[in-house]
């Protein structure tokens, strides 16, 4: 099929889903102002309805290697891959020690990249192994450009796992609490972040603890019970 019909047919399936769709359930408040702003969807027929994490991960034993920065996901520019790259360049060039454990799929061409360095690249990892890697795990960063609700946040707060993050993919991780939010497209500030979490073991700890706090009221079934309260409220 010509590419030309080929994006006809996704506008075409676009603007039929706007038409004929009555309620919009959002993960996040990005997602919600990109629907009414973008699209121009009815800020009243939207609701935000946060994602769910499986609660098995509350109960991974963690045994944090100081130290060990982990970044789950497509290793990709969306994702923030060359940014984590940069910070890391700039974080061995002050002196420090850590290792930055990526997973998740990459292309040849990233992977060859001078400025990643100092990444380690796992691929793609089966569910036990990507346990091993949340529960060696210091901290989790994720410096995306462009998210709606990123679960693997959700799994490293439930993890324990403090979470270094930028606004497009906070989701819902909390600013000097549970994790640190860093301005997106920022090398500098994201190094900072991480070495601040990092070398201050007691903030590192504190925020571990908020982190399951946190992840406790966003498992599955909390998710279940925010969904029937949002249609209920449709329905009024």
């Amino acid at each position: 099929m010509p590419e030309s019909e080929t994006l006809q047919l996704e506008q075409y399936a676009r603007d039929n889903l706007l038409r004929y769709t009555d309620y919009f359930i959002c993960p996040s408040e990005l997602a919600q102002e990109d629907l009414t702003l973008s699209w121009g969807v009815d800020r009243r027929k939207t609701a935000i309805v946060p994602y769910g994490v499986d609660p098995r991960w509350l109960q991974l034993q963690t045994r944090p290697c100081r130290g060990r920065v982990f970044f789950a996901g497509t290793v990709e520019l969306r994702k923030g891959i060359h940014y984590l790259a940069m910070s890391a360049d700039k974080l061995a060039t002050r002196g420090h020690n850590y290792t930055f454990r990526v997973a998740g799929n990459i292309t040849p061409s990233v992977q060859r990249q001078p400025v990643c360095r100092h990444l380690t690249f796992l691929g793609r990892l089966p569910r036990l192994q990507l346990e091993k890697e949340f529960s060696t795990a210091d901290i989790f960063v994720l410096p995306s450009l462009s998210e709606t609700g990123p679960e693997v946040n959700y799994e490293a707060l439930a993890c324990g796992i403090p979470v270094v993050t930028t606004p497009e993919a906070r989701a819902i991780v909390r600013n000097g609490v549970d994790g640190l939010i860093v301005p997106s497209r920022d090398p500098d500030a994201l190094a900072d972040a991480i070495s601040q979490i990092i070398e201050d073991r007691e903030k590192r700890d504190r925020m571990s603890r908020a982190a399951r706090g946190r992840a406790r009221d966003y498992t599955w079934e909390r998710y279940g019970e925010r969904l029937i309260t949002a249609l209920r409220t449709f329905q009024s």
